[in-house]
């Protein structure tokens, strides 16, 4: 992810929110928040800018994980995950922007960020970034920090987690007593938890799509990250259920709410 996991906040400048400012006639209003996330455009700035003054008075340093956000209070940290490919790393606002050919661009970032993010050749990516307070207060008080440690919890809070590869067996084998339900399927290593499983993807904003349609209305939704064969896949799920009756009454649910989902039992 980093070629280091330690940031050093000193190189972050000093925190500023910063009062309301104008740019082209449109009115811009930074503010301390406790949670953000946007989607939008991401692109990338580098050597050029290399020694300038960031707008906290950093000095820019395209192999830093610098950013710049429009509104967050500087310093701050993000996680910013290209939606095309997966990839996430954290980046710190230490700058103001974008404001030219701003059309959907809701961050610039140096170019190490867009190389941890594998765009620098397009130049532009889709990306999703989110606030983290934690990380952010530490920066507030000037305290270094290590990316490592609070990567591993983020993957875990956002429910985005690798599990093994997972083989098919015979159901009539196993499970005779399943044979009653239909749009079943289990899998090896199980602890008895049923889950009900939505749809596999290889693109992972394809994933957060049906994601998010189904989490406002249907409970315990879940998103993924499964490994078969060397590729990875993103995996919309939704459990755990202590009995195959609890799953296939939220396998019906979910199955009203999205007329064409294929919502099939499994056991993990």
């Amino acid at each position: 992810m980093c070629k280091s996991s330690v940031v050093f906040a000193h190189d972050y400048g000093a925190y500023k929110v910063g009062k309301p400012y104008q740019i082209e006639e449109t009115t811009y209003t930074p503010e301390a928040v406790t949670s953000l996330k946007q989607q939008g455009i991401a692109s990338w700035y580098g050597k050029d800018f290399d020694g300038k003054s960031t707008a906290n008075g950093a000095t820019f340093n395209s192999n830093l994980r610098m950013v710049a956000h429009k509104t967050l209070p500087m310093p701050s940290a993000v996680v910013v995950r290209n939606l095309g490919n997966g990839k996430q790393t954290l980046g710190i606002v230490s700058d103001r922007g974008p404001f030219s050919n701003t059309e959907g661009r809701i961050i610039d970032v140096s170019k190490q960020v867009a190389e941890d993010l594998g765009f620098v050749e397009q130049g532009r990516a889709n990306v999703e970034i989110e606030y983290l307070p934690e990380l952010s207060d530490k920066l507030k008080n000037n305290e270094d920090i290590n990316f490592d440690e609070y990567l591993q919890r983020y993957k875990i809070d956002t429910n985005l987690k690798p599990s093994e590869p997972q083989t098919e067996i015979d159901i009539n084998q196993e499970f005779a007593d399943a044979r009653k339900i239909g749009k079943t399927s289990f899998v090896k290593d199980y602890t008895k938890a049923f889950y009900v499983q939505v749809g596999v993807f290889e693109v992972l904003q394809n994933a957060q799509g049906l994601y998010k349609k189904l989490s406002a209305d249907i409970p315990k939704m879940q998103l993924r990250s499964e490994t078969h064969n060397i590729k990875n896949y993103y995996i919309v799920r939704s459990g755990p259920f202590e009995t195959i009756e609890m799953a296939e009454k939220h396998r019906k649910d979910i199955e009203k709410s999205c007329s064409d989902c294929h919502a099939m039992i499994i056991i993990i």
